[in-house]
Protein backbone atom coordinates (compact mmCIF):
# COMPACT_ATOMS: atom_id res chain seq x y z
CA UNK A 1 0.00 0.00 0.00
CA UNK A 2 2.80 2.38 0.47
CA UNK A 3 4.26 1.53 -2.30
CA UNK A 4 1.26 2.18 -4.33
CA UNK A 5 1.12 5.78 -2.08
CA UNK A 6 4.59 6.38 -3.17
CA UNK A 7 4.25 5.90 -6.89
CA UNK A 8 1.04 7.78 -7.52
CA UNK A 9 2.72 10.69 -5.85
CA UNK A 10 5.41 10.56 -8.10
CA UNK A 11 3.46 10.63 -10.67
CA UNK A 12 1.83 13.54 -9.93
CA UNK A 13 4.03 15.58 -8.50
CA UNK A 14 6.36 14.55 -11.73
CA UNK A 15 3.72 15.61 -14.18
CA UNK A 16 3.23 18.86 -12.00
CA UNK A 17 6.67 19.56 -12.25
CA UNK A 18 7.00 18.98 -15.94
CA UNK A 19 3.87 20.98 -16.82
CA UNK A 20 5.36 23.71 -14.98
CA UNK A 21 8.77 24.17 -16.63
CA UNK A 22 7.74 22.91 -20.09
CA UNK A 23 4.28 25.13 -20.61
CA UNK A 24 2.70 24.71 -23.84
CA UNK A 25 2.68 26.74 -26.90
CA UNK A 26 0.57 27.39 -29.98
CA UNK A 27 3.03 27.02 -33.55
CA UNK A 28 2.20 29.53 -36.15
CA UNK A 29 2.88 28.95 -40.26
CA UNK A 30 5.44 32.72 -41.10
CA UNK A 31 5.06 32.87 -44.95
CA UNK A 32 6.73 35.42 -47.07
CA UNK A 33 4.61 38.14 -48.54
CA UNK A 34 5.70 40.40 -51.24
CA UNK A 35 4.60 44.03 -51.31
CA UNK A 36 2.71 43.76 -53.91
CA UNK A 37 0.80 40.50 -52.42
CA UNK A 38 -0.17 42.95 -49.71
CA UNK A 39 -2.43 45.02 -51.86
CA UNK A 40 -4.00 42.38 -54.60
CA UNK A 41 -7.22 43.82 -56.03
CA UNK A 42 -7.30 41.73 -58.90
CA UNK A 43 -5.90 38.25 -60.02
CA UNK A 44 -5.94 36.36 -63.58
CA UNK A 45 -4.37 33.52 -65.16
CA UNK A 46 -3.03 34.05 -69.21
CA UNK A 47 0.02 32.87 -70.99
CA UNK A 48 3.67 34.39 -72.06
CA UNK A 49 3.65 35.62 -75.17
CA UNK A 50 6.68 36.70 -77.71
CA UNK A 51 5.07 40.02 -79.24
CA UNK A 52 8.18 39.61 -82.07
CA UNK A 53 7.90 35.96 -83.97
CA UNK A 54 8.14 34.92 -87.54
CA UNK A 55 6.98 31.78 -88.64
CA UNK A 56 9.98 31.13 -91.27
CA UNK A 57 8.80 29.57 -94.53
CA UNK A 58 9.84 28.20 -98.14
CA UNK A 59 8.99 30.73 -100.99
CA UNK A 60 10.42 28.14 -103.46
CA UNK A 61 9.28 24.50 -103.59
CA UNK A 62 12.27 22.24 -103.07
CA UNK A 63 13.89 19.71 -101.00
CA UNK A 64 16.00 20.22 -98.01
CA UNK A 65 19.59 19.74 -98.54
CA UNK A 66 21.36 21.66 -95.57
CA UNK A 67 19.46 22.86 -91.94
CA UNK A 68 22.16 25.19 -90.10
CA UNK A 69 19.79 25.19 -86.92
CA UNK A 70 18.55 23.55 -83.95
CA UNK A 71 15.49 24.05 -82.04
CA UNK A 72 16.88 26.32 -78.93
CA UNK A 73 19.49 27.78 -80.96
CA UNK A 74 19.98 31.60 -81.08
CA UNK A 75 19.93 33.72 -84.39
CA UNK A 76 20.68 36.78 -85.69
CA UNK A 77 18.81 38.69 -88.90
CA UNK A 78 20.21 37.50 -91.84
CA UNK A 79 21.92 34.48 -90.90
CA UNK A 80 21.39 31.70 -93.44
CA UNK A 81 19.04 28.79 -91.25
CA UNK A 82 18.16 26.42 -94.26
CA UNK A 83 19.09 25.89 -97.85
CA UNK A 84 17.62 24.20 -100.12
CA UNK A 85 19.05 22.01 -103.41
CA UNK A 86 19.87 24.40 -106.09
CA UNK A 87 20.95 22.57 -109.12
CA UNK A 88 17.25 22.60 -110.81
CA UNK A 89 17.72 26.73 -110.90
CA UNK A 90 21.47 26.25 -111.37
CA UNK A 91 20.29 24.57 -114.78
CA UNK A 92 17.42 26.17 -115.20
CA UNK A 93 19.94 29.62 -114.90
CA UNK A 94 22.48 28.49 -117.55
CA UNK A 95 20.06 27.35 -120.12
CA UNK A 96 18.46 30.77 -119.81
CA UNK A 97 21.69 32.71 -120.43
CA UNK A 98 22.24 30.28 -123.32
CA UNK A 99 18.96 31.31 -124.85
CA UNK A 100 19.65 35.09 -124.13
CA UNK A 101 22.83 34.62 -126.12
CA UNK A 102 21.56 33.42 -128.89
CA UNK A 103 18.98 36.07 -128.81
CA UNK A 104 21.39 38.78 -128.79
CA UNK A 105 23.37 37.00 -131.86
CA UNK A 106 20.31 37.31 -134.02
CA UNK A 107 19.49 40.49 -132.60
CA UNK A 108 22.86 41.91 -133.80
CA UNK A 109 22.91 40.32 -136.92
CA UNK A 110 19.46 41.67 -137.62
CA UNK A 111 21.13 45.48 -137.28
CA UNK A 112 23.48 44.46 -139.48
CA UNK A 113 21.37 42.98 -142.27
CA UNK A 114 18.68 46.72 -141.68
CA UNK A 115 22.47 48.77 -141.81
CA UNK A 116 23.49 47.39 -144.99
CA UNK A 117 19.82 47.55 -146.49
CA UNK A 118 19.96 51.21 -145.57
CA UNK A 119 23.07 52.23 -147.08
CA UNK A 120 21.42 50.11 -150.44
CA UNK A 121 18.96 51.98 -150.13
CA UNK A 122 20.37 55.65 -150.13
CA UNK A 123 22.45 54.84 -152.85
CA UNK A 124 19.68 53.39 -155.44
CA UNK A 125 17.61 56.59 -154.18
CA UNK A 126 20.22 58.43 -155.04
CA UNK A 127 20.55 57.20 -158.61
CA UNK A 128 17.03 57.42 -158.85
CA UNK A 129 16.88 60.78 -158.53
CA UNK A 130 19.74 61.18 -161.00
CA UNK A 131 18.11 58.47 -163.66
CA UNK A 132 20.43 55.94 -163.07
CA UNK A 133 18.24 53.67 -161.40
CA UNK A 134 14.98 52.49 -162.23
CA UNK A 135 12.00 53.88 -159.53
CA UNK A 136 11.18 50.16 -158.55
CA UNK A 137 14.43 49.25 -156.70
CA UNK A 138 14.05 52.23 -155.03
CA UNK A 139 10.33 50.97 -153.56
CA UNK A 140 11.58 47.50 -153.03
CA UNK A 141 14.85 48.66 -150.58
CA UNK A 142 12.34 51.11 -148.91
CA UNK A 143 10.09 48.22 -147.96
CA UNK A 144 12.73 45.60 -147.31
CA UNK A 145 14.02 48.55 -144.71
CA UNK A 146 10.81 48.60 -143.22
CA UNK A 147 10.61 45.18 -142.65
CA UNK A 148 14.19 44.53 -141.16
CA UNK A 149 13.45 47.40 -138.85
CA UNK A 150 10.59 46.03 -137.39
CA UNK A 151 12.42 42.58 -137.00
CA UNK A 152 15.35 44.28 -135.41
CA UNK A 153 12.66 45.43 -133.23
CA UNK A 154 11.34 42.07 -132.41
CA UNK A 155 14.68 40.68 -131.73
CA UNK A 156 15.65 43.10 -129.40
CA UNK A 157 12.15 42.63 -127.83
CA UNK A 158 13.55 38.55 -127.46
CA UNK A 159 16.73 39.63 -125.88
CA UNK A 160 15.18 41.73 -123.37
CA UNK A 161 12.87 38.94 -122.57
CA UNK A 162 15.51 36.22 -122.45
CA UNK A 163 17.24 38.48 -119.92
CA UNK A 164 14.20 39.13 -117.69
CA UNK A 165 13.88 35.44 -117.61
CA UNK A 166 17.66 34.99 -116.41
CA UNK A 167 16.93 37.32 -113.93
CA UNK A 168 13.70 35.67 -112.42
CA UNK A 169 15.53 32.19 -112.16
CA UNK A 170 18.63 34.24 -110.39
CA UNK A 171 15.84 35.65 -108.12
CA UNK A 172 14.96 32.35 -107.07
CA UNK A 173 18.18 30.67 -106.95
CA UNK A 174 18.44 33.38 -103.90
CA UNK A 175 15.22 31.56 -102.69
CA UNK A 176 16.74 28.50 -101.91
CA UNK A 177 19.02 30.09 -99.31
CA UNK A 178 16.39 31.00 -96.44
CA UNK A 179 17.69 33.57 -93.73
CA UNK A 180 16.17 34.46 -90.13
CA UNK A 181 14.39 37.52 -90.70
CA UNK A 182 14.75 38.85 -86.92
CA UNK A 183 17.01 38.10 -83.96
CA UNK A 184 15.67 35.30 -81.92
CA UNK A 185 15.76 31.83 -80.92
CA UNK A 186 13.95 28.88 -82.75
CA UNK A 187 10.75 27.04 -81.50
CA UNK A 188 10.49 23.60 -81.84
CA UNK A 189 12.16 21.07 -83.54
CA UNK A 190 13.54 22.71 -87.74
CA UNK A 191 12.78 20.78 -90.47
CA UNK A 192 14.95 18.06 -91.31
CA UNK A 193 17.33 17.31 -94.34
CA UNK A 194 15.86 15.56 -97.18
CA UNK A 195 11.96 16.90 -96.15
CA UNK A 196 10.20 19.15 -99.27
CA UNK A 197 8.71 22.49 -98.29
CA UNK A 198 7.31 25.20 -100.18
CA UNK A 199 4.47 27.62 -100.47
CA UNK A 200 1.30 25.82 -98.43
CA UNK A 201 3.70 23.79 -96.47
CA UNK A 202 4.45 24.24 -93.01
CA UNK A 203 7.31 26.26 -92.05
CA UNK A 204 10.63 25.42 -91.72
CA UNK A 205 11.59 26.97 -88.36
CA UNK A 206 9.81 28.85 -86.04
CA UNK A 207 11.75 32.19 -84.06
CA UNK A 208 10.70 34.10 -81.39
CA UNK A 209 12.34 37.32 -79.54
CA UNK A 210 12.59 36.59 -76.40
CA UNK A 211 13.28 40.15 -75.41
CA UNK A 212 10.13 41.18 -76.27
CA UNK A 213 7.80 38.73 -73.63
CA UNK A 214 4.44 39.60 -72.68
CA UNK A 215 1.94 38.16 -70.05
CA UNK A 216 -1.35 38.24 -72.12
CA UNK A 217 -3.90 37.31 -69.65
CA UNK A 218 -7.92 38.18 -69.50
CA UNK A 219 -9.38 40.07 -66.73
CA UNK A 220 -13.22 39.54 -66.30
CA UNK A 221 -14.72 42.75 -67.49
CA UNK A 222 -16.36 43.46 -63.83
CA UNK A 223 -12.87 43.91 -62.70
CA UNK A 224 -11.36 45.56 -65.54
CA UNK A 225 -11.98 48.93 -64.05
CA UNK A 226 -9.52 48.56 -61.57
CA UNK A 227 -6.37 48.36 -63.56
CA UNK A 228 -5.01 51.04 -65.95
CA UNK A 229 -2.41 51.19 -68.17
CA UNK A 230 1.07 51.61 -65.92
CA UNK A 231 -0.28 49.98 -62.73
CA UNK A 232 2.46 47.38 -61.22
CA UNK A 233 1.79 43.82 -61.54
CA UNK A 234 3.72 40.61 -60.52
CA UNK A 235 4.11 38.11 -62.51
CA UNK A 236 4.12 33.86 -61.16
CA UNK A 237 5.29 31.37 -63.86
CA UNK A 238 3.77 27.75 -62.97
CA UNK A 239 7.40 26.08 -63.94
CA UNK A 240 8.67 28.41 -61.10
CA UNK A 241 5.57 28.88 -58.43
CA UNK A 242 8.44 30.51 -56.09
CA UNK A 243 9.66 33.34 -57.96
CA UNK A 244 8.00 36.44 -58.73
CA UNK A 245 8.25 39.15 -61.60
CA UNK A 246 7.84 42.43 -60.87
CA UNK A 247 6.18 44.23 -63.89
CA UNK A 248 3.33 46.77 -64.76
CA UNK A 249 0.73 46.96 -67.36
CA UNK A 250 1.66 47.81 -70.55
CA UNK A 251 -1.76 47.77 -72.99
CA UNK A 252 -5.38 47.34 -72.24
CA UNK A 253 -7.24 46.29 -75.51
CA UNK A 254 -10.21 47.86 -76.32
CA UNK A 255 -11.75 45.12 -77.15
CA UNK A 256 -13.66 43.73 -74.25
Amino acid sequence: MLIGIGGFAAWFFGGLAASLSSPEVEVTEVRLVSPAQSSVEVTSTGFVVAQVSSKVGAKLLGRVADVRIREGASVKAGDVIVKLDDAEQLAGIASARARALASKARASTARATLAETSRQYEREKKLAEQGASARSVVEDLEAKVSSLSESAKAADADVDAALAEVHALEVNLQYTTIKAPIDGVVLGKPVEVGELVGPGTPPVAELADFTSLQVETDVPEGRLHLIDKGSPAEVVLDAYPSKRHRGEVAEISPRV
